[in-house]
């Protein structure tokens, strides 16, 4: 699993993990333009991303969200609660709406719910071959 932080702090969170079958971005808090440049000093092209996470509502997590479903065609895995307040994703077909567990072809996505200022608020722990993340992001 190869993992790279492209922006964290308050101005906007992107993180991209990379399975052998999956190219992931968890959060959207840059610009588009943002991610694919940062993506790009990766080798890696923004088309190829198949799942993005939304781990809360907050515009420094889904700034580009947006512009990226127009441009692009990832599937975007948020909870229900989340789904109902992004306008933007009402007409958007690849949607998985997760609960606890997100299984993807070598990977599987635990959901965890945290504590934010926020209606609600996920982390997430990514397992593949043997290898795990802990993704966790403003709580309390």
């Amino acid at each position: 699993m190869k993992i790279c932080n492209l922006a964290s702090g308050s101005e906007g969170n992107v993180t991209y993990v990379e399975t052998e079958k999956h190219k992931i971005l968890l959060d959207l808090g840059m610009t588009v333009k943002y991610i694919k440049e940062k993506l790009s000093e990766l080798s890696v092209a923004i088309e190829d991303i198949d799942y993005v996470f939304i781990t809360h509502v907050h515009d420094d997590h889904i700034k580009a969200l947006k512009t990226f479903i127009k441009k692009y065609t990832p599937t975007i895995c948020l909870s229900p609660k989340m789904f109902s307040e992004i306008e933007c994703l009402k007409d958007y077909e690849k949607i998985i709406l997760y609960d606890e567990i997100v299984a993807l072809k070598d990977a599987t996505v635990e959901i965890i719910r945290t504590s934010h200022d926020t209606s609600d608020a996920r982390s997430f722990i990514i397992r593949s071959n043997g290898k795990s993340l802990v993704y966790m992001t403003d709580t309390g």
